[in-house]
């Protein structure tokens, strides 16, 4: 009887060890531009908010524009909102921070970013224990995810002026025109978990130096590619080094069309050459294309 009983206990202990492994893995939801939510089924952290996309004649007329509560609800119930708990901004862009407040309010995440993304928070009226400056080298651990902020650069729009540059002064009411998200500071995230790790790196322009890169490694490297000077640049700077199974383009649908109405690539950013580039020099590797809203698993 005893020995039954031994028997059992191993079965159901192997069984358990089975099933947790089995249910450990890392999901990726995108949502177009650089907005993304990475889940270990647990713990979620998202990455600059996006999903109300006003046109381009928004834009060209300096309308006022304002997050829509109705696009928020609708593409936070694509994912485990439960559990973001943490909202980390790369910069203030309004195609990157513009559904901040929004996305706080629904999640009662912790928000990380620069001190512009702090006044849009403030200008909603969010409270400000729920921000904390990203500042670069810091580490901050959420749930299994450690996460590390390094340097960043946004690429130049047209003959190397940035539109939009400089940073939110003041708190920025909720109804204002997109041309006054200012850039603010730039971020790329190392994101590292015991399944794997992951580099968030949504800028074309290839900043970092080679001992910013030493001793990571990452499963993942979500890339942004517009405006990139050259795809073998962002290959041979960032995504080499790092050896990933999979990159992940980002930032290259064109983000004036709502979600609803699917992918569209923006005009002149070539997210085919960047691919076939990839495919070409870096073997083995593992290019997928993200549907909006759609979770997409990462094998370990």
């Amino acid at each position: 009887m005893k020995n039954i009983k031994i028997k059992l206990l191993s079965l159901a202990l192997i069984l358990f060890i089975s099933s947790s492994q089995a249910l450990a893995k890392i999901e990726i939801t995108w949502f177009g531009t650089t907005t993304f939510n990475i889940s270990d089924g647990k713990t979620a952290i998202f990455f600059d908010p996006f999903v109300t996309r006003p046109g381009l004649w928004s834009i060209a007329t300096f309308k006022s524009e304002k997050s829509n509560i109705f696009h928020v609800k609708r593409w936070l119930k694509k994912i485990d909102q439960e559990n973001i708990k943490a909202i980390f901004v790369s910069h203030t862009h309004y195609d990157h921070a513009f559904d901040l407040v929004n996305f706080h309010k629904e999640t009662g995440a912790m928000v990380y970013g620069s001190h512009s993304a702090k006044n849009i928070l403030l200008g909603g009226k969010v409270d400000k224990k729920y921000f904390t400056h990203s500042k670069v080298n810091k580490t901050f651990k959420i749930g299994n995810f450690k996460i590390t902020v390094l340097n960043g650069e946004h690429p130049s729009h047209f003959l190397g002026m940035t539109f939009w540059n400089g940073k939110i002064e003041a708190p920025l009411p909720e109804d204002s025109a997109l041309y006054k998200y200012k850039q603010g500071e730039v971020y790329n995230y190392y994101i590292e978990h015991p399944e794997m790790n992951i580099f968030f790196h949504p800028s074309g322009v290839p900043v970092l130096k080679k001992k910013d890169l030493e001793n990571k490694k990452a499963r993942v490297v979500i890339q942004g590619i517009a405006k990139r000077e050259s795809s073998e640049g962002l290959l041979s700077k960032i995504i080499r080094p790092l050896a990933p199974k999979y990159v992940i383009p980002a930032h290259h649908d064109y983000f004036f069309q709502s979600l609803e109405d699917g992918f569209d690539p923006m005009p002149s950013v070539d997210p085919e050459e960047f691919r076939k580039t990839l495919l070409k020099q870096y073997k083995g590797v593992i290019v997928p294309q993200l549907i909006y809203g759609k979770r997409f698993i990462i094998e370990k």
